[in-house]
């Protein structure tokens, strides 16, 4: 009997542990390779609306690598991950540049493209990283000071900079310098290019300042309720490395974000999903983008989140997305702008669901003051019936 027993046994596999299972494929995610794509994440400081919210922060970051993120309100609900560089909320904008520096000026003088992009939910912080503000400057002006310096110190080369600023809205390209919509079109080596795009040479800083101000203005937005500028297209700026004929160009892009939901704050906005949908990877837009993400191109991606328990879920989805793409085989920009798509859609459907929470609790309250307003009704009928039976009594009395 036993004998048979044991001959069943090895007739039949053995049941596999769930739990197992999944642990084992942890460990094959962990083996596969990186991609060329660096992956900085950038906690920003809590802001001042947070912090009336709560004090309470989700995140616990280690030795500028690992990242830890919690829900309070669900403990096995976290994110422990390494990238390459992580920078807490003391990170200033000089400690971002100076640790991706290498791999920005010097590549770009060696003949790569470099592409940095932000990427996260809006008011992340992606467009402070990128331009800064009047009293710390941006990637952008940090990499082309750095530019200009580079150039100075070499004198047996002529090199010329310049510069020009497009947007993504729809399925049309703007020309975000002269204000007009550009033509996508295929050049005699095959490639689609924008017919017509303006290109200005910058002689310094200053100009590019002016010129980035420019297109701001030009770039597709709505303004809120509390008279805010929400931005609602992806914005491309280059810088061109022109040396004897040969381009080299580092490209930054500023990603539309969808913003978590504010108290007091309009986001409402009407329904641009179908306006910022994916791209079929067949577009002349997807090809036109990716002539900048070649084998020879270096790219910096620089997740920015928010610390604040209240942002927990778009900070959890940010990083997840952010190390997905780590792994991604054969990265393009397509990748990358459904990853931004699919975290803005998750973030309206967050927003949704938050909205619907409030007005179930407002319509309890109301419920609730109903039922308060009854039960006062009724006290005050209660009230007004024992004092007319007391008056009627005490007219009794006189009465007799």
């Amino acid at each position: 009997d036993l004998n048979r027993i044991n001959k069943k046994k090895e007739k039949h596999p053995k049941t596999i542990n769930i739990l197992n299972f999944s642990k084992s494929k942890v460990k094959l995610n962990n083996k596969k390779e990186k991609n060329n794509l660096l992956i900085c994440v950038r906690c920003r400081p809590l802001l001042p609306f947070e912090k009336q919210l709560s004090s309470d922060e989700s995140i616990i970051i280690n030795d500028n690598k690992n990242i830890i993120v919690t829900s309070l309100n669900n403990s096995n609900k976290q994110f422990n991950h390494s990238f390459d560089y992580v920078f807490d909320q003391n990170a200033e904008q000089k400690d971002i540049f100076n640790n991706i520096n290498q791999n920005i000026i010097d590549s770009l003088f060696e003949g790569f493209n470099i592409n940095i992009f932000t990427f996260g939910a809006s008011k992340s912080g992606k467009t402070y990283t990128l331009y800064g503000n009047d009293t710390s400057r941006g990637l952008i002006l940090l990499s082309l000071e750095k530019i200009f310096d580079k150039i100075n110190s070499i004198k047996d080369k002529e090199y010329n900079i310049k510069f020009c600023s497009f947007e993504k809205y729809k399925d049309n390209i703007k020309d975000l310098l002269n204000n007009n919509n550009l033509e996508l079109k295929d050049n005699q080596e095959k490639k689609i290019i924008a017919d017509g795009i303006s290109e200005i040479i910058l002689k310094n800083i200053n100009d590019i300042e002016n010129l980035i101000i420019k297109g701001n203005k030009n770039r597709t937005h709505k303004i809120l309720k509390n008279n805010e500028i929400k931005y609602l297209s992806h914005v491309i700026l280059q810088i061109t490395l022109e040396n004897n004929n040969k381009n080299n160009i580092l490209t930054f892009i500023d990603f539309y974000g969808k913003a978590p939901l504010i108290e007091g704050n309009d986001i409402n906005l009407e329904n641009d999903t179908k306006n910022q949908r994916e791209l079929n990877e067949d577009s002349k837009i997807i090809k036109f983008f990716n002539n900048y993400f070649t084998e020879k191109s270096k790219n910096i991606m620089i997740a920015n989140i928010s610390p604040s328990i209240s942002s927990f879920d778009e900070t959890y989805n940010t990083l997840k997305s952010a190390n997905e793409l780590k792994y991604s085989k054969n990265l393009d920009i397509n990748q990358i702008i459904k990853a931004q798509y699919q975290l803005n859609n998750f973030v309206e459907t967050i927003n949704n669901l938050k909205n619907q929470v409030n007005e179930m609790k407002e319509e309890l309250k109301n419920k609730e003051r109903k039922s308060i307003l009854n039960q006062k009704f009724s006290n005050i009928n209660l009230n007004i019936k024992e004092k007319n039976k007391t008056y009627r009594n005490r007219l009794i009395v006189e009465i007799k």
